[in-house]
């Protein structure tokens, strides 16, 4: 995907979130939850395809970052906490050996 169409794309969630609001797409969010563990789980089970879970894989992040719009752009700050708890599991896995 070009930077250009990062930018629309970002947009459009933007202008989708503004239309459904906060309370209509949490609880499409929680829906979207559901359903990729749904294919994930059968992925690993091996009823169902990697096409599946990659597809509500995607659906889950179009949903957040429509809430990373919710939380007035926090990009850097899930970005910032993404990297704190990363490497505390690497720690944590070093501990292990």
């Amino acid at each position: 995907m070009t930077d250009l169409e990062k930018v629309r794309l970002k947009a459009d969630e933007i202008k989708i979130a503004k239309h459904y609001g906060k309370v209509g797409q949490a609880l499409k969010l929680f829906e979207e939850f559901g359903e990729c563990e749904e294919a994930l789980r059968g992925y690993i089970n091996g009823t169902d395809t990697k096409e599946h879970a990659i597809e509500e894989i995607a659906d889950v992040e179009v949903m957040l970052d429509q809430f990373k719009y919710y939380f007035l752009n926090c990009e850097k700050q899930v970005e910032d906490i993404k990297r704190a708890k990363v490497d505390r599991q690497l720690l944590r896995m070093e501990a292990e050996k």
